[in-house]
């Protein structure tokens, strides 16, 4: 069913009055946050689906340890039967009057963009600015049609929507090539990669995997590229305005943010004998444990001990981080306790001089980016120009030393670090 079928299937629920009528709701009362799941109200299902765990340690001192999380099941459960008539009805009326007048074959005019901003927005963020795109172009689709579609959620599943986002650009521009078959190879190729990510072997593997990522990488830049073109040739043929060459605060934070990333990308082997002592572990939770030690040890040791190297110390950093992360860390250390462990008795063992070697490497390139990046930025604010048609010149490298660099990321590093998705990774790897 597409949006206006909704819209008059809503129609006709709202002309019942009986159906949801009563006071309470049995099938709401049953089946709680599955019921609004199947009622398409996904922001009720999120919060009665999270519920009952936040609030299984408020009853806890109320009833029974065991009776708890029972208990605020049970809560929830009426909850929803009581509220789910009145929230459905407002949820139909909102539906209908947002979507009644939704046009799904209307022409999108999609945004013109340069192909050098494309792919060096790509490359800088390391494919973040995908997702960042995606999402662009789905929202001009939504507000232009009314369809009833998430931008957010489709940009931040480009990589799974792009095939209908290309069959749409493509309706709208009279592609003579079937764009739809670019996003199934957009598609493919990151679903690729992530199966070499899971299953190589890379410590055998390793130049081949390597090889193989960079290629899937270039190659689903390229099918962006051939829709991002088609979309300006098509704008172009309609006006003879040029293409605006322009870069926003948004565009900036995500190239940022994709320096950020390389701080939690895996830059440690899947060595069975660095986790042979932790045997009380499974081998998930090994690898849960090496990954969260590897990510604190390089924002809480790593940064310093290069700055330290280029003759600064940083002051703020780790101490923000450590701060911030406080409750992931001492929860950590906690499980580790129940085996008599310490982070620093899996760090030591586990980070051996190679692996600490490759941290510190990672170090030095994302300062050294984020350094050409602020001198590029500069440069093209004196100048008057947008960033893409700066240049680098090696020249510039006397400009903004290692140490600037380190005081810039002492100072701003954590603000950054709060808005990437990494600061998620250490709840995410918890046992």
């Amino acid at each position: 069913m597409d949006t206006l079928d909704y819209v008059k299937k809503y129609q006709e629920e709202i002309k019942d009055n009986k159906k949801y009528s009563s006071i309470f709701n049995v099938w709401a009362f049953l089946f709680s946050s599955l019921y609004f799941f199947y009622k398409r109200m996904y922001l009720h299902f999120i919060i009665f689906f999270v519920a009952p765990v936040i609030l299984r340690p408020i009853l806890e001192p109320i009833v029974e340890e065991d009776m708890a999380y029972l208990t605020s099941l049970l809560v929830m459960h009426l909850i929803a039967g009581f509220i789910a008539n009145p929230h459905y009805k407002k949820y139909l009326h909102n539906y209908i009057e947002n979507h009644q007048n939704a046009e799904l074959d209307k022409i999108v005019s999609y945004d013109s963009m340069p192909i050098t901003k494309l792919i060096l927005c790509m490359v800088l963020s390391l494919g973040l600015y995908g997702l960042y795109w995606g999402y662009k172009h789905w929202k001009i689709y939504q507000v232009t049609t009314k369809d009833d579609v998430s931008p957010l959620a489709r940009g931040w599943f480009i990589y799974l929507t792009a095939p209908s986002l290309f069959a749409k650009i493509g309706q709208s521009i009279n592609s003579n090539i079937k764009l739809q078959y670019l996003g199934i190879g957009f598609l493919l190729c990151n679903l690729i990669s992530i199966i070499v990510d899971k299953y190589a072997d890379i410590s055998e593997y390793v130049y081949p995997a390597i090889a193989l990522k960079l290629l899937l990488f270039v190659i689903s830049i390229l099918f962006l590229v051939i829709v991002q073109k088609k979309i300006n040739d098509y704008n172009m043929s309609q006006s003879n305005e040029k293409i605006k060459i322009t870069i926003n605060v948004k565009e900036i934070v995500i190239v940022v943010l994709g320096f950020i990333l390389i701080g939690i990308l895996p830059f440690v082997e899947n060595n069975r004998d660095s986790y042979s002592y932790l045997e009380e572990y499974s081998e998930e939770q090994q690898e849960k444990i090496g990954a969260s030690v590897a990510f604190i040890y390089r924002h809480t040791k790593g940064y310093a001990s290069v700055c330290q190297k280029e003759g600064y110390i940083l002051r703020k950093y780790p101490n923000e981080f450590s701060q911030y992360f406080s409750n992931e860390i001492n929860e950590l250390q906690k499980n580790l306790s129940k085996h008599n462990y310490t982070i620093e008795n899996v760090e030591n063992i586990f980070l051996n001089n190679d692996i600490k070697n490759q941290v510190t490497a990672s170090i030095y390139t994302e300062l050294e980016n984020i350094g050409k990046f602020i001198i590029m930025s500069q440069i093209a604010t004196e100048q008057g120009i947008s960033i893409d048609d700066v240049k680098w010149d090696n020249n510039w490298n006397n400009l903004l030393n290692f140490k600037d660099i380190c005081e810039i990321f002492d100072e701003s590093g954590m603000e950054a670090l709060k808005e990437s998705e990494s600061k998620h990774f250490l709840k995410d790897n918890a046992l």
